[in-house]
Formats: structure tokens, sequence, C-alpha cells
């Protein structure tokens, strides 16, 4: 009797390995159809037995079933832990393919798995979601051994690093990016961010020696990418719209920006250091040499002004101010310089209203004048914020400037208007022009015009089909088409009114 049990007990287990591995087999014919959904449905179950639940196979098919699943647009938004799952997974099959079966196979899951868990941080980092960013990134670096000299893998790497520091993970972000610095990694942002880290922990020189390095890297990428860029210009036929062109151009401006970054954070670690006033001199004679080099003239400006900005005087900017114009007169559109001049006038501003408020009991006439000449700094403030605006026209903390002036100068529907730039719950919404496209095209309505210049036309032409066709000096919507995307018009649609709307690209 009890062989009998015994015998009965063993085709119960064999029963059940052969219905357990039936399920690994028709998971492998759903992934081949494309059924990536019952595949996996398949696999959990096969797993969640103990016969079968340490079967390689299993684990490699559930990779290949939530690959599918990840790059299927019509499944991927059901499984958002598709990338994680896979991780888990493929970590699970090397440790339980003890013949490395399945080694060789695995090798291209590990791009796939990487790209989808590093394309979901990326799109977390843009959210400033930097926890679930960084642990996302971790299991990427985690299955790929640091190759500085393939592209992903620095990319891998380098986010990781910026990750960890936005995240506060200052430990995590100082060991992965001293890897890329220790190899010569040519990706300039790792050193900015290391030297920073060595800044904030008063390592000076530290910092300083990384910044060197950092400096020699992205003096041979801008080398490189101009030797590129010369060869792409001496093609046949060659012109500025060819797509090569505009990647190395891209890349140069970048590699341009970080030179500067590279430049600002080196003095930055000077005033920290209390070494600034030996440089400063360093930095003149740096200007008197390239007196057109902007970025240069900037920092000076930057690094001139006082310690306590609050408190101090405008005559305290005297240098600042010199070097801002400067910089201004040579690049017009020189966002920083735009914006720290407003600054400075808003705050002198401030400071001679808060005078005129405390002296007006004592003498009105005194604080009447200091009233007037507070409001001719604020209204140089405005010039230059307002020319700042049109270069970043959501910058919130330049928005929150513009609202106070425009509040200052009693211009309500201006401060409300350009609220609207930065806050989501706002009814006077800026539309992107895809918007209004969906909005508005082949559909009845009216358009008007709203602070646009002179209109060559303002009641517009009937179409025949009802619709309207308004033509200005800068815009016209013709039923189809918005040329010259860049002014603001004042829609009615369907009988309500949608003010400020922006056209954009």
């Amino acid at each position: 009797m009890k062989k009998l049990i015994v015998v009965l007990s063993l085709l119960c287990a064999i029963n059940t390995l052969i219905a357990q591995q039936s399920k690994i087999t028709n998971a492998g014919i759903h992934i081949n159809n494309g059924e990536f959904e019952d595949a996996l449905k398949d696999i959990n179950e096969a797993l969640a037995n103990e016969s079968t639940k340490n079967d390689p196979k299993a684990y490699f098919y559930k990779i290949r079933a939530l690959m599918g699943i990840a790059n299927n647009p019509k499944l991927s938004n059901k499984y958002p832990n598709a990338g994680e799952e896979a991780y888990q997974a493929y970590k699970k099959c090397v440790e339980t393919d003890t013949k490395g079966k399945y080694k060789d196979d695995l090798r291209q899951y590990v791009t796939q798995i990487s790209l989808v868990l590093f394309n979901s941080a990326l799109t977390e980092m843009k959210e400033k979601k930097y926890t679930p960013a960084k642990e996302k990134l971790k299991k990427v670096v985690d299955i790929n051994p640091l190759d500085v000299k393939n592209p992903f893998c620095l990319q891998y790497y380098a986010i990781l690093g910026q990750a960890a520091y936005f995240d506060g993970d200052l430990t995590l972000a100082k060991a992965t990016l001293s890897q890329l610095v220790e190899k010569s990694a040519e990706d300039p942002t790792a050193y900015l961010t290391l030297a920073n880290i060595y800044n904030q922990e008063k390592n000076f020189d530290q910092a300083l020696s990384i910044l060197q390095k950092g400096k020699s890297v992205n003096d041979g990428l801008i080398a490189k990418i101009n030797k590129s860029i010369d060869s792409v210009k001496a093609t046949k036929g060659f012109n500025e719209k060819n797509p090569t062109y505009k990647f190395l151009k891209d890349g140069l401006d970048a590699c341009i920006a970080n030179k500067v970054r590279m430049r600002n954070e080196e003095f930055n670690i000077y005033i920290r250091q209390g070494t600034i006033d030996q440089k400063m001199n360093e930095l003149k004679q740096e200007v008197d040499k390239d007196p057109n080099d902007v970025a240069l003239r900037y920092l000076y400006g930057k690094v001139s002004e006082p310690k306590n900005k609050d408190n101090a005087e405008i005559s305290a900017f005297k240098t600042a101010i010199e070097q801002y114009k400067k910089v201004i007169e040579l690049n017009p559109t020189y966002f920083d310089a735009l914006y720290d001049l407003g600054a400075i006038y808003l705050r002198e501003g401030k400071r001679l209203h808060d005078i005129a408020e405390e002296t007006f009991l004592k003498d009105k006439a005194k604080s009447e004048e200091l009233e007037k000449s507070s409001k001719e700094h604020f209204n140089i403030a405005l010039g230059y914020l307002e020319r700042a605006n049109e270069i970043q026209p959501r910058n919130p903390d330049l928005i929150n400037a513009l609202r106070s002036l425009y509040i200052n100068n009693g211009q309500m529907e201006k401060a409300s208007l350009v609220k609207c730039r930065i806050d989501p719950n706002c009814t006077d919404r800026v539309y992107s022009r895809k918007q209004l496209e969906n909005m508005l095209v082949g559909k009845k309505r009216e358009v008007m015009t709203q602070e646009i210049g002179n209109p060559k036309d303002p009641a517009g032409k009937k179409n025949a089909d009802g619709t309207v066709s308004v033509f200005y000096e800068r815009i016209s919507y013709d039923g189809d088409n918005f040329k010259n995307p860049d002014a603001t018009m004042e829609v009615v649609f369907d009988g309500v009114k949608i003010k400020e709307l922006k056209f954009q690209q």
C-alpha cells in the first residue's frame, strides 16, 4: 500500500511538472504570435508553482513578454512597471541559469531593459521625480558595467549621478560621477556636478582639480566637434538645414555653455574659498584681453556684485551694471544679463520705496521725491524684464517679478495674463499651436484682434464655409494653417471668449 501511495505521489508530481512545463511552452508560442499578455499570464502561473519557480527558461520568456509589452504603445500604459519586472526576471534568469544556456540570448535584452528603464527615468527627471528616477537608473547601472566608450552606457551613469545629486543622495552621486571622472569620460556635466559636491563639502582643492580636468575634456570635445563641422561644411551642396550639421551645432552650443558653467563654478569656488578678491584682477585682465567674450563679461559683472545685495545701494552695483549693459550691447538676447539688470533696478526701486514710506511723516517732500525715483527704477526694471520675458516666457522667477511690477503700475490685466504662463489653473491659458488647431480648424469661429500691432484687415474676411480669415502684419490664419505663429490674438469660439491665445510652434 505504501509503495502505491509513493508511486501515485510521484505520478502527481510528474503530471504537475508536465502541466507547468506546458504553460512555459505555451508562453513561448504566445510570444511568437505577439500575444504578450497571454504569455505573461502563463509564465506567472508557472513561476508561482514550486516545480518550475526556478526554471531559467520561464524567466527568459518573462523578459521577452515584458519587453514585448513595454514596446507596444497599446499595452505599455497598462504595465507601467514592465521595465522593473523585466529587470527582476533578468536577475533571476542569471541566478538560475547555472549552465549558462541563456547567457548569449540575455545580452540583447540587457539593452532593451536598460532603455525602457532609462526612458522612464528621463520622464521622471523632467517631472522632478528624482527618487523613482534614481531607483530605475540604479537598476540600469547594475546590469551595465561602465564603458565610457559606449555612449548609452556613459549616459546611464551620468544621469544616475544627476538624479542622485538632485535627490540629495550626494554619497551615491559622488561615487557614480567619480567613476566617470577617473576614466576621463566625455561628459562635462559629470565634472561640473562632482566639483559642485566637493565645493559644498569645502574641499576646494579637489573641486578645482576636477574642474580643470573637466575643462580639458570639454575643450577636447569642442575641437572634435569643430573638426566634424568643418568636414560636413566641406561636402558638396552643403546647407545649414543638413541634419548632421544641426546635430553637431547643437552639441557645440552645449559644450560652449558648459565652458561658461565651468568658469562660473570655478569662481563660485573662489568666492566660497574667500580668494575671489585675488582673482578679480585676473578676471578683469581676461575681459580686457577678449572684450567681446560676453560670457566672460557677464561673469565679471556677476562676481563684482556686492555680497549683501538686499541692503546695498545701486552704486555698489556700478561695475555689474556696466558689464551687463556691455553684454546686452554685444548680444541683445543674453537672458541672464537682461534678467540681472532688471533685478538690480527692481531691488533699488523697492529699497527707495521702503525709505519713502519710512520718511513720509517726517518729510513729505523728500518722501515724494524718493517715491518718484522708485517708480523710475521700477520702469527701468520693467523694460529689461519684459525683454528677458520674450526670451524665456515661462521662467517662474521672472514671471513673479513682472507681476509685482505690473501690479505696482496698476496694470492688473497684464499681471493676470502673465501669471497664466506658469499657473496651470489659470482660465486665460496660453495654448500651443497644436491645441489651437484641434480647437479651431474646420469649425466656425470669429477671430478678433488684441494688442498685436496694426491689423491690415481688422474686420476679417468671411469664407464660403462660414469660417473667418484675418490677416495681420505678423500673423494670418487661412482656415487651415497658422502662419508666423508668434503673435497674440483674442478668439471667440462657440460664444466663449478665450483670451490671450499665444500661437507657438
